[in-house]
């Protein structure tokens, strides 16, 4: 039986994951050095390279505008979901506009935390301020 806690959705049970910016930036770094931690590797390295690029059945069932999801993160392999931004970026984004992006080329992480901000409602109107916050950021560092 799942946690009294759990939250029941369409895909299932769900547990609320409470965390800070400072939370998630870790989990960035992690991420950003391909599941190693401090020279141990907790999260395979072979995972991570599968989970960051667009998924293979997106790739091959869904048209086009569709390929910016990889398995559990928003990925900009082909462009689709920040294009003005490098193609190794990619995101994990949740509830309340929170988002953890890593770019490895750039050797940066960039986490927001900003709470329930209703502005944020329209996916597109989303994307396109994560992608004018992330070329200034990225900018600041090339």
């Amino acid at each position: 039986d799942p946690p009294p806690q759990a939250k029941k959705h369409i895909f299932g049970h769900s547990l609320r994951v409470s965390s800070t910016a400072r939370d998630t930036a870790r989990a960035g770094h992690l991420w950003l050095n391909h599941g190693s931690w401090a020279g141990r590797q907790v999260v395979p390295a072979d995972y991570m390279r599968t989970a960051t690029v667009t998924n293979a059945d997106i790739l091959t069932n869904e048209p086009e505008s569709h390929w910016k999801y990889g398995l559990g993160f928003w990925v900009n392999d082909h462009g689709k979901q920040w294009p003005d931004l490098p193609r190794d970026s990619f995101a994990a984004l949740g509830a309340g506009a929170k988002m953890t992006w890593v770019c490895p080329s750039l050797g940066m992480v960039a986490s927001a935390n900003p709470g329930v901000w209703t502005r944020l409602d329209d996916e597109s109107e989303r994307v396109a301020l994560q992608n004018e916050l992330l070329v200034i950021l990225c900018d600041a560092v090339r």
